[in-house]
């Protein structure tokens, strides 16, 4: 069962297909006749399809990608394709739920990997860029089959849970109303990627603080920096509790860290100090919050 699932309800989904009105509840979207500005269809790729056999299911598909496309998150219809095939794969299985919350993600995951795979769909992807040191990286990444799953899964817990915004796991810095440059539409603050809950309860009271003060960047820097110590402690003292994250400890640890752990995942010699000198600076404003 979904650690979602206790956000999840009947009364919350009514509510949220309520929101699907006119040309979004339709079941087939001319995106051609959409009133969108900015929008570039494709004459191709014109129309997306809902048919799921599960009328539920199918409302909350609706919701989460009119959402992709009002946000401005998707422009054109390229993506229609991932979505047809998303639909497919649903109405293979024998029973759907009554949400995609009953499940957690890594359930949906490994059902829809093993139909790709089957039909030999499945492929991995990469993502090139250029490191601190200005060469040119390339590092892996799931199937774009996934990555549209992920990104439909996410947004619809998201709009399930009905937290305050610095409490959730995920942050949309619009929401908080933090962006320093309002004309951009920036990608989420991820804690989910510290494994550490008690340290990732600290980094979000620390990151909170820092958001109306500091810019964007250097928010999502400082957590970067964060989820690498966390692959560090959860492999090195994956006992690490926190009373024991100390700034003697932290000091004691950087060298290890800096020496070995980050060498071995590829990272440069900038990014690596910079990795180092983030985390520092947020685990003092850690201690100073009270929480570590």
């Amino acid at each position: 069962m979904s650690r979602y699932t206790e956000r999840w309800n009947r009364a919350k989904q009514r509510r949220l297909l309520a929101q699907l009105e006119g040309f979004w509840s339709d079941n087939v979207w001319d995106m051609q006749c959409c009133s969108i500005e900015g929008l570039s269809p494709k004459s191709s790729q014109r129309r997306l399809r809902f048919h799921c056999k599960s009328a539920a299911i199918n409302g909350e598909l609706k919701y989460v990608f009119r959402k992709k496309f009002v946000e401005g998150q998707w422009r054109s219809t390229q993506e229609l394709t991932k979505v047809h095939l998303l639909v497919k794969w649903l109405n293979s299985l024998k029973h759907l739920p009554l949400s995609l919350m009953e499940h957690d993600l890594e359930w949906w995951r490994r059902s829809y990997t093993s139909y790709l795979t089957k039909r030999g769909m499945y492929r991995m992807g990469t993502t090139c860029r250029m490191d601190g040191d200005q060469q040119p990286s390339v590092t892996p990444r799931d199937s774009a089959y996934i990555s549209t799953l992920r990104q439909a899964y996410l947004l619809l817990s998201d709009a399930y849970d009905e937290r305050p915004e610095q409490e959730k796991d995920i942050w949309d810095l619009r929401r908080l109303s933090m962006l320093h440059n309002p004309t951009l539409s920036p990608g989420p603050l991820n804690f989910l990627l510290i494994q550490q809950p008690w340290l990732r309860t600290a980094v979000k009271s620390f990151l909170f603080y820092c958001l109306p003060i500091y810019a964007e960047g250097t928010c999502r820097t400082r957590l970067q920096a964060v989820v690498c110590f966390s692959e560090f402690l959860a492999a090195d003292r994956p006992h690490a509790t926190v009373r024991s994250i100390t700034r003697r400890c932290c000091c004691a640890t950087s060298p290890i860290f800096l020496a070995e752990y980050v060498p071995e995942r590829g990272r440069t010699t900038s990014s690596t100090f910079a990795r180092s000198s983030n985390w520092l600076t947020v685990s003092d404003g850690c201690r100073l919050a009270r929480n570590v």
